[in-house]
Parts: structure tokens; sequence; C-alpha cells
């Protein structure tokens, strides 16, 4: 700190032992805060400094030393081949699928397309994982798989047609955002639902069905002249010269 010309200083260790004091009504008087570093024992620079030394520098922990052996597996087995007979195995499929389409038919909320997409490949998917957690017993697997149906036709919001073209408007929309779908199209549904819908949707012919091609209009630049003092008339196309 430095002062020009005659000054008092006085110094305060401890900022509370001050009394009342109003430094803007006293002429030329001005005061200061120095911290203290208890650390090194002195005062704190009061500007920006590079800290060099053991002191400043992060802890570094020790290295684990493992290997690929030591972690879990996180894979989980869901079908193994050969554990029942081909013949047993599509009759097995088949039954699903039809229990699966029957309890959907009699749900009068569900619309041809969600049967379409739950009864084709997810439900294989699901009949196999089933057939699996059920120790390949087929009639055990059956009655589960049933079960299933019969709680996912309870749990699930399906969508009516009109939410269906309502869904597909959204999409070519706002593509894929659907937060947006939900709070502009479908706010009765819930973002989980128009996720999983979009799985299914995306394989339909809706969905899958080529855009027709925009129709090119011919650039091709005529000009005519007028003719003059009875002469053919002349055109020009992209410089050339046609009678």
């Amino acid at each position: 700190l430095n002062c020009r010309g005659k000054c008092s200083i006085r110094l305060v260790k401890d900022v509370r032992t001050l009394g009342e004091c109003d430094v803007r009504s006293c002429k030329d008087t001005f005061f200061s805060l120095v911290s203290f570093d208890p650390n090194n024992s002195r005062l704190a620079s009061v500007q920006g400094e590079i800290r060099v030394g053991g002191s400043y520098q992060a802890k570094v922990p020790p290295l684990e030393v493992g290997s690929a052996v030591d972690e879990p597996d996180r894979d989980e087995l869901v079908w193994r081949p050969g554990y029942i007979s081909e013949e047993s195995e599509h009759v097995y499929k088949r039954a699903t699928r039809s229990f699966r389409m029957f309890a959907m038919v009699r749900n009068e909320h569900v619309t041809q397309m969600e049967r379409d997409f739950r009864t084709g490949d997810l439900c294989m998917y699901d009949a196999i994982v089933t057939l699996h957690k059920c120790g390949y017993n087929v009639n055990h697997a059956i009655e589960a798989m049933n079960k299933n149906d019969e709680r996912m036709l309870k749990a699930t919001n399906f969508m009516s047609a009109d939410d269906a073209k309502k869904f597909a408007r959204g999409i070519k929309m706002y593509g894929k955002n659907f937060l947006k779908i939900k709070k502009e199209l479908l706010p009765h549904h819930e973002r989980d639902e128009l996720v999983q819908f979009y799985y299914g949707w995306k394989k339909t012919r809706d969905a899958t069905r080529p855009k027709p091609l925009t129709r090119q209009r011919n650039t091709t630049a005529a000009t005519y002249r007028k003719p003059k003092n009875n002469q053919t008339k002349v055109r020009r196309v992209n410089g050339f010269t046609f009678p």
C-alpha cells in the first residue's frame, strides 16, 4: 500500500473490533481489506498469482490394476437353440401369435396397425424369451405369454385411428421431437408411449411409402423476335436459332 503525502494509517486485525465509522463523511479517508493466509502465515495477494509447488497439486490416487476377467458378465442368455424340436418350436410360435391376435381383436381400442406390429416380430421375440425363462416348457410358456398379453392390454394406452394420423403429421412437421408432438398434437399420450408407438409405426406402409416426386418445370428459355418486312418468324432457344 503506497500513500503519498501526510496520512494516518491504523491497522485493525479484526473488523469486528471496529466501532461505527462513516468513511464517506470524512475527507481523504479510505479503507482497505487485506486477507490473511494461515497456511503460510502471510498476507494473501489481492491479485491473481500462479501457484507452483507440491502443496498446490492435486493428489492422484494410485492406479487400480485389473482385467476384463475380473468384471462381471453383463450379457444375458435369452435363447438356447436345439433344446426343443423344430416342430414343437413352430407350433409354439403359431400358438402364441394366435392367442395374442385373439386377445387384441377383443379390444376395440386397438387399431389394425397396432395388431400388425404386436403380432409380428415383437411377438416372436417375446415368445422365445418367455420360453427360455420357463425352462423350455411349452405349456408354462404359453400360460406366461397369455398373462403378459392381458397385462399389456390393460396397461397400454392405445392410439385411435385419428391419433395415429396426428402422430404421422407430427413426425412430418417436427421430426422425432416427441415432446413437441405431445404438446402440440397428442397431449393425452405420454412421451414414452409415443416413442414405443414410433418403433412400430415406422415399419408400416404410411411410414415407408415413397414420397411423390415433384414435377419439374421446363426452364428452357425461349425468345421470339418480332418479324420485320414480312420476314419469317425466328425463335432462339438457348443460343440456337430456329425458324
